[in-house]
């Protein structure tokens, strides 16, 4: 499968299995160095995928297989050799590794990250069938893996049937409606839905490499995405708020969760990226995806939680999928009044803001330069806009204080 290896004997490669992956099973396979010194542009190293049991329950590899060639075509990192039945062959990406834990909340290199999550969110990739921007992945993914979940039992397990009772999988259908409708509701009060954009969708710190520089090059942090196994076109705002849950790791550690002042600076830095360059950051536009990223990021405990259960069911990896399921379930369901609560409040002032704005673009159209001068018709609409943020400020505090029970139906 690798190009120029054909000959070789088994004690001519170097086998290492690598840890850390919870679907697939990994290998670094290194050729013999007194071949790799014999020519500059031979294949030295590879990285082994052999796809997880039951993976293919969740993942299209054809269309997988499809998106990496598509990317490489766009100028992605992505060194796909090979591909076989049940796995694929690409070249080891020398002088990078993984994301630590510590370094992925680095502020310079979640700066860093929050731009190549722009780069890839401003690719159209081209050739790849059953995707597409007007039908984002998120809701019908969800509703496609529960649909799979509630079949599943563990007739010869009983620890694993009394772990799959505790997620409480038939409250799920209605948190996905709930948490579909809220988002629609934001969006509305934005003027209405965004496109799709082609997204990852699995941005833990395994899938973001760092090259190997020290921290004085000027050319520190560099980074890129990798594995690409679950990306789509789908909302972006899921991207983004997926991956600050994954700064809590796979043990869940919410304390590790970003800020709201480091999530803010994530997303100034994503929309200050995006091509034309400058061209979508605003406070408005800022505020918005805020909000948007606290719903998906929601969303995100919901997708990684019946995923898991889906894994514990198929999986031969040594790994407590539906314990991982629970705690990320636990997190939605901790977590979603208080976020309903503060995007409700936060939805009225982001419409309230778009009605004025509109109108002072209005007035300073109809009453010439001067409408945007002091005195003028612009001026009293922007003093009235600014005491509208200074109350939505007032309604959030309030809405943190006290989340609004039962704020799920007021849709």
């Amino acid at each position: 499968l690798v190009p120029g290896w054909e000959g070789f004997a088994a004690d001519e490669l170097r086998l290492t299995q690598l840890v850390g992956g919870i679907t697939n099973l990994l290998w670094r396979v290194d050729a013999a160095d007194s071949w790799c010194k014999a020519a500059d542009d031979r294949i030295c190293s590879v990285l082994v995928r052999r796809y997880g049991d039951g993976s293919e329950k969740l993942i299209d590899r054809t269309r997988e297989t499809a998106v990496l060639q598509a990317l490489s075509n766009s100028g992605f990192d992505v060194a796909l050799v090979a591909a076989f039945s049940n796995g694929r062959v690409e070249k080891w990406l020398e002088g990078w590794k993984a994301l630590t834990m510590e370094q992925m909340r680095d502020p310079q290199v979640a700066s860093a990250v929050a731009a190549q999550i722009a780069r890839l969110h401003t690719t159209v990739p081209q050739g790849v069938p059953g995707i597409s921007p007007d039908d984002p992945a998120l809701w019908r993914q969800l509703r496609s893996w529960l649909k799979q979940a509630l079949q599943l039992d563990f007739p010869d397990d009983g620890a694993q049937a009394v772990a799959l009772r505790t997620v409480e999988l038939g409250r799920i259908a209605d948190e996905i409606d709930t948490l579909e409708l809220q988002f629609r509701r934001l969006q509305r009060a934005a003027g209405g839905a965004q496109a799709a954009v082609f997204a990852h969708n699995d941005l833990l710190s395994g899938n973001i490499m760092i090259q190997d520089l020290e921290m004085s090059d000027p050319d520190w942090p560099k980074v890129i995405l990798i594995d690409f196994e679950y990306s789509d076109f789908n909302l972006r705002a899921f991207d983004i708020g997926n991956h600050f849950h994954e700064w809590a790791g796979f043990e869940c550690e919410w304390d590790q969760f970003p800020s709201e002042a480091t999530q803010r600076a994530f997303i100034a830095r994503y929309l200050a990226s995006l091509e034309p360059k400058n061209a979508a950051y605003t406070p408005a536009s800022a505020e918005q995806l805020y909000r948007e990223v606290q719903l998906l990021g929601l969303a995100s405990n919901l997708y990684w939680g019946l995923w898991g259960v889906l894994q514990a069911k198929y999986s031969a990896l040594d790994f407590d999928y539906l314990g991982y399921s629970a705690r990320r379930l636990s997190r939605f369901r901790s977590e979603s009044g208080r976020v309903y609560a503060e995007v409700t409040a936060a939805a009225g002032d982001i419409k309230k803001t778009r009605t004025l704005a509109q109108e002072i673009a209005q007035s300073a159209g109809a009453n010439g330069p001067e409408g945007a001068l002091p005195g003028g018709a612009g001026s009293g609409m922007a003093a009235k806009l600014a005491g509208v943020m200074k109350a939505s400020a007032a309604g959030l505090n309030a809405a943190r204080e006290k989340p609004a029970e039962g704020a799920h139906h007021e849709l």
